[in-house]
């Protein structure tokens, strides 16, 4: 909140990934990172300023923890070059889709530069084999995405079933790959 506090986040998803919001719940508070009194509640329905037929949020929070402070103040360019598997796995899962086994990933310019974009498809590429495009919107830059060929789909299901094991996403890559 101000400089002399630490860092916490805030996790919210709709009612349909409530399993893999409590994934990230048990994975969090296996490392301590929860208030023992902290569980996953729903959002108060009359402040969400949301269509009426909207589906129910569910969130809960982290402690703040000094150790949160390093991705609040670093870059995206050193936070893609330390990218690990479980980190791209909740960045697809959080920011991207599945369309006919292409895997898209949101990449506004509001959070990429250039030089983020060309250093994240090398990362993807030399870190996982994994080969990626950059959509340039023509009209929105904020509508830009990363574009995962369906060539690449299998390597991508088995990086988030490997690291990210709920119901939920198993569900959804069975029905991709199927």
């Amino acid at each position: 909140r101000t400089p002399n506090h630490n860092t916490y986040i805030t996790f919210s998803h709709c009612e349909k990934q409530v399993e893999y919001l409590k994934f990230k719940y048990d994975f969090l508070n296996d490392y301590t990172c929860l208030n023992s009194n902290m569980r996953i509640k729903v959002k108060d329905q009359q402040k969400r300023r949301c269509y009426p037929n909207a589906q129910l949020q569910y969130y809960f929070s982290t402690k703040s923890c000094k150790q949160f402070n390093y991705y609040k103040d670093t870059s995206i360019s050193e936070l893609l070059n330390n990218i690990g598997e479980l980190g791209l796995s909740i960045l697809i899962l959080d920011d991207g889709n599945f369309n006919d086994n292409v895997t898209k990933i949101s990449a506004s310019n509001k959070i990429y530069s250039d030089d983020d974009y060309n250093n994240f498809i090398t990362i993807l590429y030399n870190k996982f084999n994994i080969k990626c495009s950059l959509y340039r919107h023509p009209n929105n830059n904020t509508k830009n995405y990363f574009r995962i060929p369906s060539s690449e789909y299998m390597s991508i299901a088995d990086i988030i079933k490997n690291n990210v094991k709920c119901e939920y996403v198993n569900t959804k890559i069975k029905d991709r790959i199927a």
